[in-house]
């Protein structure tokens, strides 16, 4: 009796200390699962401001270059027109080109000393130096077609140069490396037109640079070729050709100016200003504006026509479906081949017709 009451206490025993190790268990699952919980939350809330700092700091960022922005543009159009007897000492050139092109060796050509870094380019920068007795100012701004800037911040680097030239640039130079001249297809007057207006292409002078570098064959082939030709075009034939910064001397940068003078008197005397800038940019937004509605009016003429063909062809087949399949002759397949065809004979798209007929083969589905 004694043992069976001995077997009874220890047995409970037992479960009394596997129940408290249960509740210490799940008490311990609980506080962990708490603390998880707790550590989520706080990680979320962390998260959470850490995003709303990077989106106000971003706001922030974007305000600033807004504003720096509608300050520059201020600034540039807020200057007065240049004075004309200041103006025949002092020479503002603007240097255009791709990306990689040597504006920044052919600046230091001209300017006769290491001014700018040879380097690529990322931002518009002016450096001035004392040339044949002149004040000459040159302003060195981003390649065209710059992987390492967007539209936006190139567009932005052009307009800077157009403050830094102020009051007015007098020429575009348009440096293109007779080395690499082959390569450079891309659309640069396309480039000068969207940043400058179509206006500017009166005040840009093309410049071959590296003459040394090639022969004489070589200089005919590239000057006579096509794509040469219709660049020139855009600038009335304007162009002038240096060696390049090892070989270039003063002779040629005198020839250089003389010619940058040529083109300012063949112009009237007039210069490049904000006003045609303002200009040639209501001009390009009105195009625009245009090109739009002219696109909207002929889609919605082509919608409707499509609408009355459909509905006048409908009918037609119709009266032919009902005609055919009451004497057996055709099946409904060969009558949808029909319905393209006939569709096709009164579209002028028959791109839309061979589409059509693919789908029908392929899907057997009709729209």
């Amino acid at each position: 009796m004694s043992l069976s009451k001995t077997a009874k206490s220890g047995h409970q025993k037992r479960k009394e200390i596997q129940e408290k190790e249960r509740k210490e268990k799940q008490e311990k699952e609980r506080k962990e699962r708490q603390e998880k919980e707790r550590q989520d939350k706080e990680r979320q809330e962390k998260e959470r401001k850490e995003r709303q700092e990077k989106e106000r700091k971003e706001m922030q960022e974007k305000e600033r270059k807004q504003n720096e922005e509608k300050q520059l543009a201020t600034d540039l159009f807020s200057k007065k027109e240049p004075d004309e007897q200041h103006d025949v000492i002092d020479l503002r050139i603007v240097l255009l080109g791709v990306s990689g092109a040597g504006k920044s060796p052919t600046a230091n050509a001209i300017l006769g000393r290491e001014a700018f870094k040879e380097s690529r380019t990322r931002e518009s920068e002016i450096q001035r130096g004392r040339v044949e007795d002149r004040n000459i100012s040159i302003i060195d701004t981003p390649g065209f077609f710059n992987p390492q800037l967007t539209d936006e911040e190139l567009q932005k680097q052009m307009m800077k140069s157009l403050y830094l030239s102020a009051p007015v640039p007098h020429v575009f130079l348009l440096i293109i490396n007779l080395e690499t001249c082959r390569e450079e297809q891309r659309n640069v007057v396309e480039q000068i037109q969207e940043n400058f207006g179509a206006q500017a292409m009166r005040f840009t002078m093309v410049l071959f640079i590296g003459r040394d570098k090639i022969s004489r064959k070589e200089w005919v082939q590239i000057i006579e070729s096509e794509t040469i030709k219709e660049l020139l075009k855009y600038f009335e034939g304007r162009y002038h050709v240096i060696n390049s910064k090892s070989e270039c001397d003063p002779y040629q940068i005198k020839m250089l100016l003389k010619s940058i003078d040529e083109m300012v008197k063949n112009n009237g005397g007039q210069n490049y200003s904000h006003k045609i800038y303002l200009k040639d940019s209501e001009d390009q937004g009105d195009l625009r504006k245009q090109v739009k509605s002219q696109e909207e009016m002929e889609g919605l003429i082509q919608k409707i026509a499509r609408e009355s063909l459909h509905l006048k062809l409908s009918k037609y087949l119709a009266i032919c479906g009902f005609i055919y399949f009451s004497s057996e002759r055709i099946s409904c397949k060969k009558f949808n081949y029909m319905y393209v065809i006939i569709y096709g004979s009164l579209c002028i798209d028959w791109r839309q017709t061979k589409n059509m007929i693919w789908r029908q083969r392929t899907t057997n589905t009709w729209p």
